[in-house]
């Protein structure tokens, strides 16, 4: 099942207790444990051009826990994959070390729907849905509305060309970022 990325009045309502737990934050089920403090072996994750930034300095663990978009503060900031990801909350940033794995975006951060068609275009950090447990980011609204009607197929061809297109991006040293 895709998740909206509005969340419901029950889960804005909800958002302080998740805050106020945020330490006990657990890894999305389907991952819990796969590659738990070991660095993913997933290529250059898409980063904001001006800063450096992954996710464009959003909080990777908000996408799962907030169900929403959460720019993350510098005090909260760690370096992994050779580059800085921030969290909003020092639970967020337990649990993403914790299981990096299981919460940064698939296919580096690129737009699974132009990953499908070998084309490296990053993904918007505020365009994006979940997904069997696993964060994607669009480059357009119209990506990622095809992605929500029908993702089975859109993240096989994405499979499908994402080994050749991450070992080329890989290769030029391409760091993708954008303004969003």
């Amino acid at each position: 099942m895709v998740k909206n990325v509005l969340p419901s009045r029950r889960q804005v309502l909800s958002g302080g207790l998740l805050l106020s737990v945020a330490w006990a934050i657990p890894s999305p089920p389907g991952l819990a444990g796969e590659q738990s403090g070991v660095e993913p072996d997933m290529g250059q994750v898409v980063v904001d051009w001006r800063t450096g930034l992954a996710l464009y300095g959003m909080d990777p663990v908000a996408y799962f826990a907030e169900r929403r978009a959460v720019p993350g503060l510098p005090e909260f900031e760690i370096e992994l994959s050779r580059v800085p990801w921030r969290f909003s909350n020092s639970g967020n940033r337990a649990a993403f070390l914790a299981a990096p794995a299981a919460y940064m975006p698939r296919f580096a951060g690129y737009d699974p729907v132009a990953v499908g068609r070998a084309v490296a275009a990053p993904g918007n950090p505020l365009l994006w849905l979940t997904f069997e447990q696993r964060l994607y980011l669009f480059q357009r609204q119209e990506n990622r509305t095809a992605f929500a009607a029908d993702p089975r197929p859109v993240i096989a061809a994405g499979l499908e060309h994402w080994p050749a297109l991450r070992q080329k991006l890989d290769a030029t040293g391409a760091t993708a970022g954008g303004t969003f």
